[in-house]
């Protein structure tokens, strides 16, 4: 079989997690290619352990620019700019007869297969942290700033020091995140979130990748949303039975639905 190769991939995390990588997955399954290459962001190289042979990282201010990305595609990066990425990440290549190019659609998204095709595992994550009795949250955009702020106070008080806030630059309470006061930021913001998210005992986030990636590496979760269903019973649920999501409530509501998710999962 020829080597295959995948990208360049220029989109956001979500559709990285959720589309792409397991894409790349039930190919190489189906497949059984001599070799696998990646063309992607170069903070997200992790992602792709123990499964590629390659790693070529894109142009690092396409991955800096965080909000650009969206879905599979960087807003600022047309369809033309698109094609000479691609011609330079082929040109990575000395016998472009021997490799397959695989890649989606990039004007539009249109998975180059099925939903149900798409081949899901667990993410690797590092068990240096010891998180055992900490709570994560994480403030995502998805929601008011100020109501991220009454909850942040409400789990203060309850939790004290077992609290941390985590996000990337897409979430509020800035002031907050441990990961953005990091020299390291951009090349370690993802994969630490993979990490303290597997390790900790419990996240609370609004609906979005995070609560997704929660269910996928089967931890308990809250989150809440006007768009539950996905996460709930849909493709980004993944049987976790640990997991608690409501529609968008009243801040009073969301304040008691925490403090039970609390008092279950704080042994």
């Amino acid at each position: 079989m020829k080597s295959i190769a995948f990208g360049p991939y220029l989109g956001d995390f979500k559709y990285e997690v959720f589309y792409f990588l397991p894409y790349i997955r039930w190919v190489k399954e189906v497949l059984n290619p001599d070799s696998i290459s990646v063309c992607s962001h170069f903070n997200r190289e992790f992602l792709y352990e123990n499964l590629i042979d390659n790693f070529f990282p894109i142009n690092p201010m396409l991955t800096i620019d965080e909000f650009s990305q969206k879905s599979h595609f960087n807003k600022n990066v047309y369809k033309n700019k698109y094609n000479s990425l691609e011609r330079e990440f082929k040109n990575s290549f000395e016998n472009l007869d021997e490799i397959d190019f695989y890649n989606f659609e990039y004007n539009r998204f249109k998975s180059p297969c099925s939903c149900h095709q798409l081949k899901f595992e667990r993410l690797k994550f590092d068990v240096k942290y010891r998180l055992e009795d900490k709570f994560i949250f994480i403030p995502d955009r998805i929601e008011r700033s100020s109501y991220l702020q009454e909850i942040y106070n409400h789990l203060k008080d309850v939790l004290g020091d077992k609290l941390i806030v985590i996000g990337d630059f897409k979430t509020h309470l800035k002031e907050n995140n441990i990961l953005l006061k990091s020299c390291n930021y951009h090349n370690i913001v993802y994969k630490e979130m993979i990490d303290y998210i597997s390790s900790c005992k419990g996240v609370i986030t609004p609906t979005s990748v995070w609560t997704g990636i929660a269910n996928l590496q089967d931890k308990p979760v809250l989150s809440w949303g006007h768009f539950v269903s996905e996460y709930k019973e849909g493709r980004h649920y993944f049987g976790n039975r640990k997991a608690k999501i409501y529609p968008r409530l009243e801040v009073k509501s969301l304040k008691n639905c925490i403090d039970k998710f609390l008092e279950v999962n704080f042994d």
